[in-house]
């Protein structure tokens, strides 16, 4: 692993519902601010519960200049609203690169979850034949980093992972990949996930989580501030560092304090009290 080229973090995009961007969401986190308050997107009256963690605020036509926001659902409007977010803090235009070195790699959960609200309200009504092309358009999970890639001009790598949780890991670790094989100069990497429906009644909107990766030699010579270091290694648990038996395990973005004094050393298990 100490042979291979060192992937470097320079840029970070989120859009959640406890802050849209870097700084107002670690400024939330650190206050303790909740994201969770009732839920306003659609009527939860007959369900028993009434609150979510919703991403509040957000203005698509704002987010979305290139591409027509209404040709998509909403996680591919997160997703390109936190892919925007991660280029400014990386201070890095997506023209900057030879054409087809900047791609795209994104984990998901379930895709685009609306569309799925609107299929079973519709099957559920007894009105499938209503369901109609808007379904098979904005669906797949593809587009995803389909409409990213669009938005922005990038014909590098592009790839959704769709495997649920650990969705966000294995594209981080599949741009690193790409990056270290010199199949891309700079890969946007993250996930759009959501945790639960809202037939359930509680609704935890998509949330997106993005980065900008770049070789660090690449990175420090185009004089880039480095957010943190990316390690991987993939093992049962996914994208990660070290073992959950002696309490060492921890996420594969690190962030050391005397690169990056604005955001925290990411806790191990046991530091976070997820292990013994």
């Amino acid at each position: 692993m100490d042979s291979l080229p060192r992937v470097v973090v320079t840029g970070i995009g989120v859009v959640t519902s406890v802050g849209i961007g870097c700084a107002p969401f670690w400024q939330a986190i650190r206050a303790g601010r909740s994201g969770l308050g009732p839920v306003e997107s659609f009527d939860s009256s007959r369900y028993a519960v009434h609150i979510g963690g919703e991403v509040k605020g957000f203005d698509p036509a704002a987010a979305v200049t290139r591409l027509d926001p209404a040709s998509m659902s909403r996680a591919s409007q997160l997703a390109i609203a936190a892919a925007h977010l991660a280029l400014d803090d990386a201070r890095l235009d997506s023209g900057a690169t030879e054409p087809g070195m900047m791609g795209v790699s994104m984990g998901t959960t379930s895709g685009e979850p609306t569309m799925l609200e609107y299929f079973n309200d519709l099957e559920m009504a007894g009105r499938r034949e209503a369901i109609g092309p808007r379904f098979i358009e904005q669906y797949p999970s593809h587009l995803l980093a389909a409409n990213v890639a669009a938005e922005l001009g990038l014909t590098g790598p592009n790839v959704v992972i769709p495997t649920a949780c650990a969705a966000g890991n294995y594209a981080i670790a599949h741009a690193v990949s790409n990056l270290r094989h010199g199949r891309a100069r700079a890969m946007l990497a993250g996930a759009a996930l959501r945790h639960a429906a809202r037939e359930s009644g509680y609704k935890l909107d998509v949330d997106v989580r993005r980065l900008v990766a770049r070789l660090q030699g690449e990175a420090r010579a185009a004089g880039a501030r480095l957010r943190g270091d990316v390690d991987v290694m993939i093992n049962a648990y996914g994208a990660v560092k070290g073992s959950i038996e002696d309490g060492s395990l921890r996420p594969i973005v690190t962030t050391a304090a005397a690169r990056a004094p604005a955001l925290p050393d990411v806790p191990t298990v046991k530091e976070a009290g997820i292990a013994n």
